[in-house]
């Protein structure tokens, strides 16, 4: 089966060119050619990630990029997986911070399963991210797993992979164009009996000080457990077969 993994970038201009080589380079090394797609999703952006973008595509010919002009990671995921002809449908923060060598290991587990999530709170899995985010993701994958009485562990991570199949069932009942995407997939897969499967991961914080994350945390937090009771509402009223 062929995949396509979607790379949302929203002023990613410091690290775009340099992380989407880095990709190149991996997939050429451990897949057939023929198999993969890379998609830049560029959604927005204040500096030159529409341009470095367009040159990564016009010079590698599994490259291509979207252009969507409203910011929102939702929103631009959605986008190009509807348009992606692929068998499996995989996003990747452009930060790269999880090891790509678990590429492979989602595909494996994606074998047997609908949807393949990153988890970085495994007891296996090795993370270095400050104790500030690490506390709040936590408690928000707590409130989560409490409101929405989920069994998943981590919820946001920039790592999810799963079926086009599973997708085509979804993605008519997705409502979130912003960062709660990642929850609301998540949920929606569980409501309709999806089979998920959870992957341990080796995970680095790699924003440098001059490229931090966009993510308010405290802000952020707060619309992510607004929409938690939202989203439990919706799902009451909604059946459980897609």
């Amino acid at each position: 089966m062929n995949f396509s993994v979607t790379i949302p970038a929203y002023n990613e201009a410091k690290i775009l060119e340099q992380n989407i080589n880095l990709l190149l380079a991996f997939l050429k090394n451990n897949f057939s050619e023929n198999n993969w797609e890379v998609v830049i999703a560029e959604n927005g952006s204040a500096d030159q990630t529409l341009t470095i973008a367009k040159k990564l595509s016009e010079t590698n010919r599994q490259v291509r990029f979207l252009q969507i002009p409203q910011p929102g990671k939702g929103l631009v995921i959605r986008q190009a997986w509807n348009s992606s002809n692929a068998d499996i449908l995989i996003f990747m923060d452009a930060d790269l911070a999880t090891d790509l060598k678990h590429l492979p290991q989602l595909l494996e587990n994606l074998q047997d399963g609908d949807l393949v999530i990153g988890n970085r709170l495994a007891p296996t899995s090795q993370v270095s991210r400050s104790q500030r985010r690490t506390f709040y993701s936590k408690l928000y994958n707590l409130a989560a797993r409490q409101i929405l009485k989920s069994r998943l562990t981590d919820c946001q991570c920039g790592f999810k992979g799963l079926k086009k199949d599973a997708w085509q069932k979804i993605q008519p009942h997705l409502e979130s164009e912003s960062w709660f995407f990642d929850t609301e997939l998540l949920a929606l897969a569980e409501h309709f009996h999806l089979k998920i499967k959870e992957l341990p991961i080796n995970w680095q914080e790699k924003r440098t000080k001059g490229n931090k994350s966009r993510v308010r945390i405290i802000k952020t937090g707060r619309h992510l457990i607004k929409n938690l009771w939202l989203l439990k509402k919706r799902l009451a009223r909604l059946p459980k077969e897609c």
